[in-house]
């Protein structure tokens, strides 16, 4: 399935995965599926909570399946995701089985934590995420996507992109506080 990909942290989100590839993403090509063998956890990346994967034979991980990415997604995905993680295959097992695949156990693509990531112990919670990072994550996803320039990653303007970054963040802590 090399056209599906495992998200288990905020590409979950239909809303920043729409950021992300750039247009909306069909419900049906997504399906929960959960990851054995790695744990969810918390790290401070950039300056912002995000999840990454960490190795634990006794752990289990809940994500979704997203088939049917074009390469266009899979590359403005890459974008997305930048040094702190690497692409790589990992079996899952599907919630649902679609027609178009009747295995439950399948071999997809996932962004797996690179040697650059922290090792954290902290769970991923994103319930949590939701609630007090959502709002300005998708400022910051729109932020960092605005860099984005097909086939061109290495000649990104990662310093203008962090300035970019803190400007949007910057802008949020210092709104007025409703009521006030």
């Amino acid at each position: 399935m090399k056209d599906s990909f495992f998200f288990f942290g905020t590409l979950c989100d239909p809303d920043v995965l729409e950021i992300v590839v750039g247009r909306p993403v069909d419900p049906a090509t997504v399906v929960p599926a959960t990851l054995a063998g790695y744990r969810a956890c918390a790290v401070m990346l950039d300056r912002e909570m995000a999840p990454v994967l960490v190795k634990d034979e006794h752990a289990k991980v809940r994500g979704v399946v997203v088939s049917k990415l074009t390469d266009s997604d899979i590359t403005r995905i890459a974008h997305f995701e930048g040094l702190d993680y690497e692409s790589g295959e990992c079996e899952v097992v599907l919630d649902q089985t679609p027609p178009s695949h009747p295995d439950r156990s399948v071999t997809v693509s996932a962004w797996l934590s690179s040697e650059f990531a922290p090792k954290t112990s902290v769970p991923w919670d994103p319930d949590l995420w939701r609630l007090e990072h959502k709002p300005l994550f998708l400022e910051l996803a729109k932020s960092w996507m605005s860099f984005y320039r097909e086939g061109d990653f290495e000649n990104t303007d990662f310093a203008a992109a962090d300035r970019e970054w803190d400007r949007v963040r910057n802008s949020w802590q210092s709104a007025p506080v409703s009521g006030e």
